[in-house]
Parts: structure tokens; C-alpha cells; sequence
């Protein structure tokens, strides 16, 4: 079953867990998992000012936008991908005005896309049930 997730690129993100299926699957469910532990970590910071951010918050804030960063490259969430790689490089170079004005449509954007990933694997979980029940 191919995927229809706006803001992915199914064929991408197949292709980079070799043409397997199954194996995109397990790297989407990786996502949700990422996803929901990075929103939970940065839910404070999208709630206040960046400018606070101390040195260590930074480290912190650039190393979990990697994680992103990755795990968005796999699965073919190119725009989400680099949004994380620009509000990476800021972090490491401190730059707080770009980490306020870029973050919250970053966070909005990663927090929809999980959703709709979710939905989509909730779609493939339930055809898998339902032909069990045939067997």
C-alpha cells in the first residue's frame, strides 16, 4: 500500500529503506516515536522566548533537531528535513533570532506531519487486522 502523507515523498523514503515495505513502515513508526519525544522536549521552548536558551540549551536544542533532521531525510520529509538542518546549524551557532522566528512553524509542522503519520499507519494496522480476520 503506498503512502499519500502530504509533505512526504513516498517514493524517497522507500527508497532509502530499499524498496521494502515493511521496512519503511518500521522507519515511519520510528518517526512517530521520535517525533512525540522531541514535541514533549520542546514543548517548553515553544512556549517561551528563545532568547533565554543558555549555552547547554542549545547544545541540547541543536543535537534533538539532528535527531529530526535524520529520521525526516529517511522517510521523505525533504522540506521537514532541511527545516530541521537550518534550525540545527543555528543552535550550534547560538543564533537565537533565527531559532525564535523559524521554531514555531518547525514544531507546527513536525506535530502535523506526525499526526498524519499516524493516521496513515493507524489506516495500514486496520487493513492488516481486517485481512487476518479473513484468513
Amino acid at each position: 500500500m503506498s503512502a499519500n502523507i502530504d509533505g512526504i515523498d513516498f517514493k524517497q523514503g522507500l527508497e532509502n529503506c530499499c524498496g521494502s515495505i515493511e521496512a519503511y513502515w518500521e522507519v515511519l513508526e520510528s518517526f512517530l516515536e521520535d517525533s512525540a519525544a522531541k514535541l514533549k522536549e520542546f514543548k517548553p521552548l515553544y512556549k517561551s522566548a528563545a532568547n533565554k536558551l543558555n549555552e547547554q540549551d542549545l547544545r541540547r536544542f541543536a543535537a534533538a533537531v539532528h535527531a529530526i533532521k535524520g529520521v525526516s531525510a529517511i522517510i521523505g520529509a525533504r522540506l521537514l528535513s532541511q527545516k530541521a538542518a537550518a534550525l540545527e546549524i543555528a543552535g550550534k551557532n547560538g543564533n537565537k533570532k533565527i531559532i525564535q522566528k523559524d521554531f514555531p512553524d518547525f514544531y507546527q509542522d513536525l506535530k502535523t506531519l506526525a499526526e498524519k503519520v499516524q493516521s496513515y499507519l493507524n489506516t495500514i494496522h486496520n487493513s492488516e487486522a481486517a485481512e487476518e480476520d479473513y484468513v
